[in-house]
């Protein structure tokens, strides 16, 4: 089985009132694919491709999750964990 789950879940803020608990993965690829509202460059293609190598048991989660939050940052987005 892969190791697709954070070890500690992730918290987004991207503006005053949108924050996104992220605790695998999973729900991080739904949300670069789907809701990602920053620009798509190079940290996001990273973190993109490291969630779901994380998903195909490629990549462990806490990689996925690092690249996830360097993205995150980069976009200027507000990050902490939970």
């Amino acid at each position: 089985m892969s190791d697709w789950r954070f070890a500690t879940p992730v918290r987004l803020t991207f503006g005053p009132s949108q924050q996104r608990t992220i605790t695998n993965a999973w729900e991080a690829v739904e949300l670069l694919l789907r809701d990602w509202p920053g620009r798509r460059d190079h940290r996001y293609k990273v973190a993109l491709l490291a969630c779901q190598d994380a998903l195909e048991g490629f990549r462990s989660g806490r990689l996925a999750r690092k690249a996830l939050v360097r993205a995150a940052k980069m976009a200027g987005f507000g990050v902490s964990s939970t």
